[in-house]
């Protein structure tokens, strides 16, 4: 969790005679309502001491832009559930995490570009990297990203999904939506947002149809 207690930072602190209080108060990355420290707060069984910087933190990681220590424990977790990106991309995904979560998604993108140059059939991250670029109002590039996942992974039921509803949205395209979003059902019938692209995409369609079934009847 992004605002638990670093016990790398407390440890040290307490033991170079910091008091309780001001320990904890190093140690949080973030000070909350929610956090309950329980115990004197001017407890301080040690003697004060000198504590060098580096004792307590570790300079900020050049690539992530995340405390030092925080970036190593960050990129071994992700390298442990990731182990098919790169080793070379992996600070530059988590720096894009790091950056949609202080919400600078121009940031974000740009990171999370280097690192699929890295990692060209990393789909994952094209997905990611797809869905960045519509919420920038990138549809053109958005669309060409989502068509690469599925030239690697043809069976990918978010970027079909994800395609077909650009398609029939913002491209005002449904026929040329429609097989993609049928092969999004047929991989994922049970998934409901699946079931609704498809849904909308062929009452699209119909709306399309309609005025020339009017004006066929007599």
């Amino acid at each position: 969790m992004l605002g638990a207690v670093r016990p790398e930072i407390l440890f040290p602190a307490y033991l170079a005679g910091f008091n309780l209080a001001e320990a904890f108060y190093l140690a949080l990355p973030t000070l909350s309502w929610q956090t309950v420290v329980v115990g004197d707060p001017l407890c301080a069984p040690f003697g004060r001491k000198p504590l060098e910087p580096d004792q307590l933190e570790e300079i900020t990681d050049a690539v992530t832009g995340l405390p030092g220590l925080f970036s190593k424990r960050r990129l071994a977790a992700y390298r442990a559930t990731n182990p098919a990106v790169p080793e070379a991309a992996a600070p530059l995904v988590v720096k894009s995490q790091m950056l949609v979560e202080c919400d600078d998604q121009p940031g974000a993108r740009r990171a999370l570009e280097d690192a699929v140059k890295l990692a060209p059939r990393a789909v994952e991250l094209m997905v990611t990297l797809a869905q960045l670029e519509e919420l920038a109002g990138q549809d053109d590039a958005a669309l060409g990203t989502y068509r690469r996942v599925l030239e690697l992974q043809p069976t990918h039921v978010v970027a079909l999904n994800n395609l077909a509803f650009a398609l029939a949205v913002r491209r005002a395209a449904p026929a040329e939506a429609l097989p993609l979003a049928k092969r999004a059902v047929g991989f994922a019938s049970g998934a409901g947002g699946v079931v609704d692209t498809l849904g909308w995409v062929e009452h699209l369609l119909a709306m399309m149809t309609w005025p020339r079934i009017c004006s066929t009847r007599p």
